[in-house]
């Protein structure tokens, strides 16, 4: 009898140290549940701000460039104005010794500057014109129809002094109009940061490369875009990595590890396509984006996804 109750004690006492031990095994996994959603939701916060970083500090960039681009023609401008301001005085204060000869020759001159001030200011406008429609489309992310040639010209337009500082040169095979109904913004966003990607990746070191825009309508309603570049190219194990996010080969160099991975969001997500990339060291690489000329509605409302212009991987 005393035996039958000790054992019964015994696993009475064995079952309620069971209990106990599940008990706080489960708080603490509970713990550290709330523990890692707590961390992912910082690190998640943490990425929303390293992309509003960069998308600041890409406005900037634009902001320079167009700086940079408006200073030739303006200054230009300024100059021939200067002349036609001096060539006025002088026939002012000479008026009754000039001969027919010389009013002539002085006419000529004012034409020619008017001239070149008349050229300055159509290529302002041109470069104004262009900058703002890129800016209108980064900032406000909206969907509208544009002629993806004209879209490419126009981003490149404000990646001039990025891409002559290391005399590189990128050519646009695009040889008939393509329409789209989509986003030129986030689609312009793109472009710039696999150009800039060639830039500082695949040309780093190097002068004169070249990168060239490619594309064509297919037949199923999709539009193939590649963005293709003759320098460095990258070995499969940073080809199979180039879209991660934070990855990046320039580690304490500026890098972000940013640009790319929120390149592939955007195709995604966005523009309702895909992107893939061809590349082997030492002869280039290729990046082959395939997206529908009219964007899945599904998607209008995700067009506010964050921009990432000029972001460097």
């Amino acid at each position: 009898m005393l035996i039958g109750l000790a054992l019964t004690l015994l696993a009475t006492l064995a079952f309620g140290s069971l209990l106990f031990q599940n008990i706080r095994v489960e708080t603490l996994v509970a713990a550290k549940a709330r523990q890692l959603k707590k961390t992912f939701r910082g690190l998640q916060r943490a990425q929303s701000q390293l992309v509003k970083q960069e998308r600041m500090a890409a406005l900037g960039s634009l902001v320079a460039g167009v700086a940079h681009e408006l200073s030739t023609p303006v200054s230009n401008s300024m100059m021939a104005a200067s002349v036609i301001v001096d060539r006025l005085k002088r026939i002012n204060d000479r008026a009754s010794q000039l001969s027919t000869d010389d009013l002539l020759h002085e006419l000529q001159q004012l034409n020619e500057a008017a001239t070149l001030v008349q050229q300055n200011a159509w290529r302002a406008g041109d470069l104004i014109s262009s900058f703002k429609q890129v800016s209108i489309d980064q900032t406000s992310a909206r969907r509208r129809e544009f002629d993806l040639r004209k879209t490419v010209e126009a981003v490149l337009a404000t990646l001039g002094p990025q891409l002559r500082g290391g005399e590189h040169h990128v050519d646009i095979r695009i040889p008939e109009p393509i329409d789209m109904n989509s986003y030129p913004g986030q689609l312009g966003q793109v472009l710039a940061n696999l150009v800039l990607n060639a830039v500082v990746h695949g040309f780093s070191g190097r002068t004169q490369g070249t990168i060239t825009v490619s594309a064509h309508r297919e037949r199923c309603g999709m539009v193939e875009i590649i963005v293709a570049d003759n320098g460095k190219g990258m070995s499969e194990q940073v080809r199979e990595r180039v879209f991660e996010p934070f990855f990046t080969t320039r580690l304490g160099q500026g890098g972000s590890g940013l640009g790319l991975h929120i390149v592939y969001n955007i195709v995604d997500t966005v523009l309702g396509g895909k992107i893939s990339v061809r590349s082997q060291p030492d002869h280039g690489s290729e990046f082959i984006i395939r997206v529908p000329d009219s964007a899945p509605e599904t998607n209008v409302q995700k067009a506010s996804a964050p921009s990432a212009e000029s972001i460097k991987a």
